[in-house]
């Protein structure tokens, strides 16, 4: 009984491991493909496509810790 218990769980955790995997990867296809627009924009001048491209990868991404956070300065005060 304690082994049918526990082939239960291992394969509870390998279906929920490759589910996770598959969000992971559509995730990861998602920021591609928006930060990809967002460079499109950016360099076409559209800027007003690429504040909302920002967003969304904003969306998408997790922030970084506070010391890992790039400082932008800007040009004028």
């Amino acid at each position: 009984m304690k082994k049918f218990v526990s082939r239960i769980f291992l394969c509870l955790f390998l279906v929920s491991l490759t589910s996770c995997c598959r969000v992971l990867e559509k995730q990861t296809k998602a920021m591609s493909i928006t930060a990809y627009a967002l460079k499109d924009s950016v360099e076409f001048g559209r800027y007003d496509l690429a504040d909302k491209y920002a967003d969304q990868l904003i969306r998408l991404a997790t922030p970084p810790l506070p010391e890992e956070r790039i400082i932008i300065n800007p040009l004028t005060e």
